[in-house]
């Protein structure tokens, strides 16, 4: 290459000259596959996205363009179904292009050969390759005597100039009303130009979409029509400012705060367009829709069960009756824990561009902690119900709906409903203990079996993370934990820290245990107290280690364990007491089959930037302390799990 000669196969000897130049393809990645020094030698390269990277549009003509081809060859008319569709554009191929093609042209063939009349149907039946569970596109019929793309109908006027008027005005504080009368006018001068019917398969699935999403389960009724006009921009080229679009779009957002998160959810479904022509789209549809959604609400409403359907089937049915948008829905899996609620409702509150007062339903769930999680994440009042049925969710609805103010809601609420609607500020109204470990929930949640059997009713018995823990107490004062007894932990809190909270591992310590025995004493008396602690004593021994590791074997882990205690004593020259000691077994070999299961992450990118120098120096011995141990597991030790040792040792 660099000297322009070649040989021919089987040729030795004589060495040829030409002047070429070479082009090549390939499916794989160069850098992976190639040597240094001969992607040196190709001065071009030109990288071209996967199929499934393209614009959903782009996916569409393709296979489209590829059935039409099929269609011409066999003179016949050729009906692909949703489920195929669905399949050909959303699956990823490893051959990319051409594995897109074989497997239209097997599926073709194989009907071919069933075929009975003039027309193929691509059915499950007939194609070979996998299906999706995306129901996004619908029935395609391809025409043999079909000769231009399907997606081709483009304007025959640049209408760029007028559109970036209309939008200036917007900025520039025209009556908005004045402005969605031009923009109608407007978006109905380029249909009768262009003669759009809607009728291309691209625009009807966006009207089935919208319909399906939008008018039943926002309840946005009467919107389709609208909808329907806005599509007219989709194939239109327009040249306009990108500055301006993004300005025009943030004061429409801070004008229409509910009819822009319906949008925005809308388009975050469908992957049809650019980025340009999404954001072009979500303004004129925000302007078009907005007489349609009640701005004046201000209290958002949302409703969360488990199931696959169960809330947003609820919240169909009342924003339907209400006419209007009034609920959002998160339908969660059956396995959902009480955190997973949570962080749903947290991400929820973030995608609100406004948010004042939350009315939140659920099926199931703890009012109190839901509540304690909750109420730093929102500016205004939050109201918790927890017991969803349609009518509770249709009797808020038509309240919030009719503008009534948070207060006379809540007033009207409680003689009506045999429900529990908590807005107090405090973890609990009832006494209770909290149990909190640093190695996981699943020492608290056994710990919390064992204390039952001896306090029986008297208290109510919360498990919960370590790190949530810590979170309360960071945000919360002390008043806030007025009902809760005892926090019993497997570490210290802050001296700051008032309500009475214990380490666990104190118990092995008679001048320590004080506290937990005098708490416990008044309640279940000395004998079944005494009884209480054996057992406790036994729960962290060696073999109750060894009982709780359900995949690695505890003789050799125990004694991996050892080592790694051994070299952290000869770091700190210091050896550990017994209840300290136990407490590094315990935390280690959880710590270690917990890290072998989990496939997710650690929150280690959570961690703050560390400037203690002796944490720094923790946390690179460490690693190297740590290092033999993830070699023969196959694990990976975050930051954030030597951050626990390192909180853990301190204490």
């Amino acid at each position: 290459m660099d000297t322009d000669k070649y040989r021919p196969v089987g040729e030795y000897n004589k060495w040829y000259t030409s002047k070429v130049r070479l082009i090549m393809a390939t499916t794989e990645d160069p850098q992976k596959y190639f040597l240094d020094t001969f992607l040196r030698r190709i001065p071009i390269r030109v990288q071209l996205k996967d199929f499934s990277q393209r614009p959903l549009t782009e996916r569409i003509e393709l296979v489209s363009s590829l059935f039409l081809k099929e269609a011409h060859k066999l003179e016949k008319q050729i009906i692909i179904s949703s489920e195929i569709m669905n399949a050909l554009t959303f699956n990823e191929y490893s051959g990319n292009i051409g594995t897109l093609k074989n497997l239209i042209k097997i599926s073709c063939a194989q009907a071919y050969a069933a075929c009975t009349d003039k027309r193929l149907e691509i059915t499950t039946a007939v194609f070979p390759g996998k299906l999706t569970m995306q129901k996004t596109l619908d029935t395609l019929v391809i025409d043999p005597n079909q000769k231009q793309s399907l997606l081709s109908n483009y304007n025959k006027y640049n209408y760029s100039d007028h559109l970036e008027n209309l939008l200036q005005q917007v900025l520039k504080n025209v009556d908005i009303q004045i402005i969605k009368n031009k923009l109608e006018k407007f978006l109905l001068l380029i249909k009768n130009e262009n003669d759009y019917n809607f009728e291309d398969y691209q625009s009807r699935n966006l009207l089935h979409l919208w319909n399906n999403y939008v008018v039943e389960r926002y309840g946005v009724v009467n919107s389709l029509s609208t909808f329907q006009l806005c599509l007219t921009l989709k194939n239109t080229v327009l040249y306009l400012n990108q500055q301006l679009l993004n300005s025009v779009y943030k004061k429409i957002c801070q004008k229409y705060c509910r009819t822009t998160y319906i949008v925005e959810t809308f388009f975050k479904k469908i992957a049809f367009f650019n980025e340009d022509k999404v954001l072009l789209l979500k303004i004129v549809t925000a302007l078009l829709i907005s007489d349609f959604v009640n701005e004046k609400i201000n209290i958002n409403g949302l409703i969360i069960a488990h199931g696959k359907s169960t809330a947003s089937s609820i919240q169909e049915v009342v924003n339907q009756l209400c006419g209007n948008y009034i609920y959002e829905a998160i339908d969660m899996p059956i396995n959902s824990s009480l955190t997973d609620v949570v962080d749903q409702v947290k991400k929820y509150l973030h995608d609100q561009s406004s948010l004042h007062d939350l009315i939140l339903i659920i099926d199931t769930g703890s009012l109190n902690q839901i509540y304690t999680l909750l109420k730093n994440e929102i500016k205004g009042n939050l109201i918790v119900i927890n017991n969803l049925t349609t009518s509770i969710a249709l009797d808020v609805g038509i309240k919030i709906n009719s503008q009534q103010n948070f207060i006379d809601i809540t007033k009207e609420l409680k003689p009506y409903y045999r429900i529990d609607i908590k807005s107090f500020d405090g973890f609990s109204d009832k006494n209770n203990i909290i149990i909190s470990c640093m190695s996981g929930l699943g020492i608290s949640r056994q710990l919390k079996i064992i204390l039952k059997k001896y306090l029986k009713n008297n208290f109510k018995i919360y498990t919960m993370k370590y790190n949530q823990l810590k979170e309360m107490i960071d945000k919360n004062d002390n008043d806030f934990f007025k009902k809760t007894v005892l926090i019993i932990t497997t570490s210290n809190l802050p001296p700051s820290f008032l309500i009475p909270h214990f380490n666990i591992y104190n118990i092995f310590d008679s001048k320590n245990s004080n506290l937990f025995q005098e708490i416990l004493v008044n309640q279940i008396g000395l004998k079944k107290y005494n009884t209480l602690i054996k057992e406790l004593i036994k729960f962290f021994s060696i073999e109750g280690i060894s009982a709780r590791l359900h995949l690695l074997n505890p003789k050799i882990v125990i004694n991996d364990i050892e080592t790694v205690i051994l070299r952290y004593e000869n770091y700190l020259e210091y050896n550990f007491p017994e209840k300290t000691r136990l407490n590094l077994y315990m935390h280690l070999a959880l710590m270690l089959e917990r890290l072998l299961l989990s496939n997710k992450k650690s929150d280690s990118d959570k961690l703050p930037a560390v400037t203690d120098q002796k944490k720094i120096n923790f946390l690179n011995i460490s690693k190297k302390i740590l290092h033999p141990l993830e070699l023969k597991y196959n694990v990976s030790v975050s930051n954030y799990e030597i951050s626990l040792l390192y909180e853990l040792m301190s204490s």
